[in-house]
């Protein structure tokens, strides 16, 4: 038996025990049946005391949840998480006046920032008040705080061993964390937030240089190779990911929220993303909805596909510094010093 007969075979399995338990005819099944059977069902199989049990029935719970969601009888394609993320509960261990500070600045945010982006600026900020929380307890806060205990984080950055790697930071991540705590004490203070630092803290010369910048774009001969070697993949799934990155130049995290009608035709193929998996141009920002011609197949880009650029997402992340304040030089320019 194949693979996906195995699969076809997993997802009935689980529709027929959703069936049995709401009374509802497999066509039927919606949200209203199919969450909480799905909860009463791997909790019978975690009360076994098991820590493995349940996981290949949540493993077809899942694919089952993805078919209903393309057949449209589910809203979400999203699993629902175990347990609330960090970003909720690892507030607790930082200094109230700090973290309430922090919250405020990330919902604002959060209305004009990418969430991924907002997802950093958050870990950063509660990586900083924790530690501050830990080896300061008197910092109640942003008010309080001295350029030395910028400098002592600095430290702990470079030399404190992370739970993932067992290392300590790279350069890159120590100075987007700092470029994060700069635009956090920048902002609030602009904004007029009470208990704003008095002076500033973080400076350009605090800012590590990178020893070996990423490539900033793939050139011509690589890029037609690597279509090549896609279009020669026994895999389609592999195929069209590829040519969808390189021929609309979405990214992909915008490539993965796409749904499936995304796909429109408008005289040849267009591909169209909500507003907010999108970066460039920034008036489409204000658009609901915008659309992405496809190329010709028997046209290569003249320029390197931008989804496919290492240096992509710094593209992103420059706009963002400029948007806070730092100016981020081209690259014709090298790497020289960021000015204020």
């Amino acid at each position: 038996m194949d693979v996906d007969s195995i699969r076809i075979g997993t997802q009935w399995n689980v529709l027929a025990k959703i069936t049995a338990m709401t009374a509802t005819p497999p066509a039927q099944v919606t949200d209203t049946e199919f969450w909480p059977a799905r909860a009463a069902i791997l909790d019978a199989y975690q009360r076994r005391g098991m820590p493995a049990a349940g996981r290949n029935l949540a493993g077809g719970f899942n694919q089952l949840q993805l078919t209903l969601f393309h057949a449209e009888r589910l809203s979400t394609w999203k699993r629902p998480p175990p347990h609330q993320p960090v970003s909720v509960t690892g507030w607790s261990h930082v200094t109230p006046g700090i973290a309430d500070t922090a919250r405020r600045y990330l919902d604002q945010v959060t209305l004009s920032l990418r969430p991924n982006t907002v997802r950093h600026i958050e870990h950063d900020l509660r990586r900083f008040g924790t530690w501050l929380a830990t080896n300061y307890s008197d910092v109640g806060n942003c008010t309080d705080l001295q350029r030395e205990h910028i400098e002592a984080f600095k430290t702990w950055l470079s030399t404190t061993p992370t739970p993932r790697t067992g290392m300590p930071l790279n350069r890159v991540s120590i100075k987007n964390t700092l470029i994060n705590l700069h635009c956090f004490f920048d902002r609030i203070t602009e904004w007029g937030y009470p208990n704003a630092p008095v002076r500033p803290l973080v400076f350009i010369g605090d800012l590590p240089i990178i020893d070996k910048p990423l490539p900033r774009f793939l050139d011509d001969g690589a890029a037609a190779k690597l279509l090549r070697t896609a279009r020669a993949d026994a895999d389609p799934l592999s195929r069209l990911i590829v040519e969808l990155l390189a021929r609309t130049g979405i990214r992909i995290g915008e490539l993965l929220a796409l749904t499936v009608d995304a796909v429109v035709q408008i005289g040849s193929a267009y591909v169209r993303a909500a507003a907010t998996a999108w970066r460039w141009p920034a008036d489409a920002r204000r658009r609901r909805r915008r659309s992405r011609p496809t190329r010709p197949a028997h046209r290569l880009p003249a320029a390197p596909p931008r989804a496919l650029l290492p240096g992509r997402r710094r593209c992103g992340c420059a706009a963002w510094r400029r948007w806070h304040g730092l100016v981020c030089p081209l690259p014709a320019t090298g790497h020289a010093p960021w000015s204020a």
